[in-house]
């Protein structure tokens, strides 16, 4: 009887800790959810909450080979030739942000290194500076900023990690993972590739790609006829290699493959394939095969609520879709600015005439409808969504070159469409920010 309370009792215990596939805050950062009216809650993904800042904060690599979570800021500019003094400055028509944050370039690439609060305004330097890995450069002036001394630097800026893979399928979930026990699944990681990869955002399918995070775009051939593809790299060679198509506006993924000298290099440039001179510095590849992309399910609540979740899903592993599911308007929904969940569309309602005088005006939604397109029942116009009517089949005339009243038509794989009134704003399901406490 001993032996199975003390069992009973490890049990609970562990039953207590969190469970690594749910979201849950720490002691500094926190998570943000979106509540709208049915109950129905949504993990804000963009940002964490700072509490001891009292500022949203982002994600983002640093100088110091560290990520932190660091608050909205403005550029600090150098102002000494040695990089060591510096002011703040804010375009002068943008909204000031909270902090100043000074840049180091590492082989070229901007990092944020230290971060200041925002300090009384001053007079603009005479030159600014910027600091790279192999010394202290002048740059640009620039006009139209406001400059400001720098205050407080702000050192604990809280520090996050990716946390290792979790599953043992070949696509398992990574956790951003704070030193104060926040934890949040916020990707997939590909384990043949080696590499994180991300679900494609695509409303109304039941299931998407998870494209590497590290693929390179296929920008240059390797022959006279812009048939074969080949590879610019500066840095380390990805994984994959990817091309888009705006015929079908779809990306394709390939393996990359042998090693090459350039020239030859060409480029399709306006419709001709066209010799140029190989970048500097730069490492050359033809791509291999087409690479099949891991697929992720998408699994929708089963639910009473107006408003349901979506998880994306592969084996045992899931975490949550950004996208919710509206049963009242049977569409899929995105949050918007003004935190409504407006139809997830591409479509757009552009302005036309029904007469060759462009006299009778004519609005018609511009439905993409290539192979990687998700299908939808709504266009968008500014602030409005409307239903889509009928496919128009009839001559489309628009005020083209010159006020030329000529036909217009729809560019491959886009197709016209009659639209029905806008919904009613007080439709839209609309949701308020909570922070975990």
């Amino acid at each position: 009887m001993k032996r199975l309370v003390v069992l009973v009792l490890a049990l609970g215990c562990g039953d207590n800790l969190p469970d690594p596939g749910t979201p849950h805050s720490g002691g500094r950062l926190r998570l943000g959810w979106w509540v709208y009216a049915d109950g129905t809650r949504q993990l804000e993904t963009s940002w964490y909450y700072d509490s001891a800042l009292r500022q949203r904060c982002v994600p983002s690599d640093w100088s110091d080979g560290n990520r932190y979570c660091a608050p909205a800021t403005d550029e600090a500019v150098y102002t000494s030739a040695s990089c060591t003094a510096a002011l703040g400055r804010t375009p002068i028509d943008a909204a000031p942000a909270p902090y100043f944050a000074t840049t180091f370039y590492l082989k070229g690439e901007p990092l944020r290194s230290r971060v200041f609060e925002r300090g009384p305004q001053t007079d603009a330097p005479l030159t600014v500076f910027q600091k790279f890995n192999d010394g202290c450069y002048p740059t640009e002036l620039g006009d139209g900023f406001a400059y400001f001394e720098l205050g407080r630097e702000i050192t604990n800026l809280a520090r996050l990690r990716r946390g290792e893979p979790r599953g043992a399928g070949e696509l398992a979930v990574v956790d951003d993972v704070s030193d104060d026990g926040l934890r949040v699944p916020v990707t997939f990681y590909d384990r043949a590739l080696g590499v994180e990869c991300t679900a494609a955002a695509r409303a109304n399918v039941d299931s998407v790609e998870c494209a590497p995070n590290d693929s390179a775009i296929v920008s240059y051939f390797h022959e006279v006829g812009c048939l074969e593809p080949e590879l610019a790299i500066t840095g380390t060679v990805p994984t994959t290699a990817k091309q888009y198509s705006p015929l079908t506006r779809c990306w394709s993924y390939y393996d990359v493959g042998t090693e090459v000298n350039a020239p030859p290099l060409y480029e399709a440039l306006g419709g001709t394939c066209t010799s140029v001179s190989p970048p500097n510095g730069s490492q050359f590849f033809l791509v291999a095969g087409l690479h099949q992309l891991q697929g992720v399910l998408r699994q929708r609540e089963v639910t009473t609520r107006r408003l349901a979740a979506i998880d994306l899903v592969r084996d045992d592993q899931r975490f949550a879709d950004p996208l919710l599911y509206d049963s009242a308007l049977a569409t899929e929904c995105w949050r918007d600015e003004n935190d409504r969940c407006v139809p997830a569309t591409d479509a757009t309602i552009e302005p036309f005439f029904a007469d060759s005088g462009c006299t009778m005006p004519l609005d018609l939604a511009l439905v993409p409808q290539g192979e990687c397109d998700a299908p939808t029942k709504f266009a968008r116009k500014g602030d409005e969504y409307h239903p889509l009517g009928l496919w128009y089949t009839r001559t489309i005339f628009w005020l083209s070159t010159g006020d030329t009243c000529g036909i217009y038509r729809p560019p491959t794989p886009f197709n016209a469409w009659t639209v029905g009134p806008a919904i009613d704003p007080t439709m839209f399901a609309t949701a308020t920010l909570t922070i975990d406490r």
